[in-house]
């Protein structure tokens, strides 16, 4: 049983997925963050950087973005239409020129001081289908392993899609017929056109095409074998759910959907808002009584396996495994969860035997073979140490959620009230002031007043009989210095 919970308030929606009441997903969406990805712009190349082998191109947006010579897959003629190129050796500065208008679409949203990342390979996702209106190919979802389901989708596909365009055929259409794919060829030929009409008109830059809002984006992309119960809380809501699912889903009997009216706020009737605060923990707890701790870097995600309270198994290498079983199950929950992406290392508690290493391998690949987003899993290293890639689809919910926190930049740690206390000694010695005043944070206060009590005892009677007069102040996080003369 799937529940999709969907919260909309003024400038926020939320989406939470839950699988046996379970809550294995959750989606936050601004206005004033809305991703980019998917999206299709007409843009303007401001420069290219034949030593990076890149350009930059103003899209309409906050930052110029970022286009790879490696991702130029169509330049365009004289005339402004695609042209496939017949190699792909070119460099960048014979591809593109400054000034020049080209179609290009956000593969990766902007992050941190990063502009998005584009490509000129448009894709546009249906329901069941995929378009590529620049390849005339077809390509099959590596999600569907059944042979005889491969060659009776292609071959389906191969007899009714149109000349010159191509296709992937997704995951959610297994099982799916001639009329459901006829229906999506429609859609997204519709949606295309659209968007060439657009580029002709429009002049740099422009938006092209908006993907869809995250609720309906959901719902096209998401793919469950029974039941699916949609509960919404805002009524207009409601109704374009309701529309959306009996426009663009053919097994829409396998959806209901409810508009919510209840006294407690939605995510609190389905608990969902006590779990957020637990996805942020930086500790996970695993019911043996080991944990897992997950670190999100700049560069990568670390996770780290720990016995903690577990005490184990007599032999260690049967302790060792036993832990890593059940963090492998966690940690691929996790990654779902938060959104976790892009290079993920998982430091492992060590195990000697090679068919250990490879039951925990395997177990992680069963449990991340659960999520709709695509996963590459990389064979233990000498060190012991497992890399996973996953593909990047938007900010982990702790970089939507959080903020860098401008005292410890970042780091989760500041400074030790015996060290913010010699600081204060420092900068008192500095000014050479005979008389001053100390705001201090209450707690630190008390800790000044009492472990560190010598300093201020050092500083008025010993030598530099300097007056302080010290104040607490709850407003102010650490200390403040007011010189008052001689």
């Amino acid at each position: 049983m799937t529940e999709i919970v969907v919260n909309r308030i003024p400038f926020e929606t939320r989406v939470a997925i839950l699988e046996n009441h379970t809550l294995v997903e959750l989606h936050i969406e601004r206005d004033k963050e809305k991703g980019l990805a998917g999206n299709i712009y007409k843009g303007k190349v401001e420069r290219v950087l034949p030593g990076m082998q890149a350009a930059f191109v103003n899209i309409g947006e906050h930052r110029n973005a970022y286009l790879h010579v490696s991702d130029i897959k169509v330049t365009l003629d004289e005339y402004g239409e695609p042209v496939p190129l017949d190699h792909y050796h070119a460099t960048i500065e014979e591809l593109l020129k400054e000034g020049q208008e080209i179609m290009v679409q956000v593969v990766k949203d902007p992050i941190d001081e990063k502009g998005p990342k584009i490509t000129t390979n448009i894709t546009i996702p249906g329901r069941y289908l995929v378009l590529l209106p620049f390849k005339d190919r077809i390509a099959i979802s590596r999600n569907i392993e059944d042979e005889t389901e491969k060659k009776r989708l292609s071959s389906i596909l191969e007899a009714i899609k149109p000349k010159g365009l191509g296709f992937i055929i997704r995951t959610a259409c297994e099982g799916a017929g001639e009329m459901e794919m006829r229906s999506d060829i429609d859609y997204l030929i519709k949606t295309w056109k659209a968007i060439e009409r657009r580029f002709e008109r429009e002049k740099a830059p422009a938006l092209l095409y908006r993907e869809l809002e995250l609720p309906f984006r959901i719902l096209r992309d998401y793919r469950s074998t029974g039941k699916i119960r949609i509960y919404v809380d805002d009524e207009k809501l409601f109704e374009g759910i309701r529309d959306f699912i009996c426009e663009y889903i053919t097994e829409r009997t396998s959806y209901t959907v409810l508009h919510y009216r209840g006294k407690k706020p939605i995510f609190e009737e389905f608990m969902i808002e006590e779990e957020i605060p637990k996805i942020l923990s930086r500790k996970v707890w695993l019911k043996s009584g080991a944990y897992i701790t997950i670190d999100e870097t700049e560069a990568l995600v670390a996770i780290d396996v720990n016995t903690g309270r577990y005490t184990g198994e007599k032999i260690f290498e049967e302790t060792a495994t036993k832990v890593n079983l059940e963090a492998a199950k966690e940690i691929a929950y996790q990654i779902r969860l938060r959104n976790l992406a892009g290079i993920i290392i998982v430091d492992f508690i060590d195990m000697k035997e090679e068919a250990n290493r490879d039951k925990v391998m395997e177990t992680l690949k069963h449990h991340l073979s659960k999520d709709r987003v695509k996963s590459l899993i990389y064979p233990f290293s000498p060190l012991g140490l497992l890399t996973i890639n996953r593909k990047r689809t938007g900010p982990s919910l702790k970089k939507t959620l959080l903020e860098e926190c401008p005292f410890c930049e970042g780091r989760g740690m500041e400074k030790s009230k015996r060290t913010v206390c010699y600081e204060i000694l420092r900068k008192i010695l500095s000014l050479k002031e005979r008389k001053i005043k100390l705001v201090v944070n209450p707690e630190l206060a008390g800790f000044l007043l009492s472990e560190e009590k010598e300093i201020l005892t050092f500083l008025e009677k010993e030598g530099y009989k300097v007056k302080i007069d010290t104040k607490e102040d709850k407003q102010i996080w650490d200390y403040t210095i007011i010189p008052c003369g001689s």
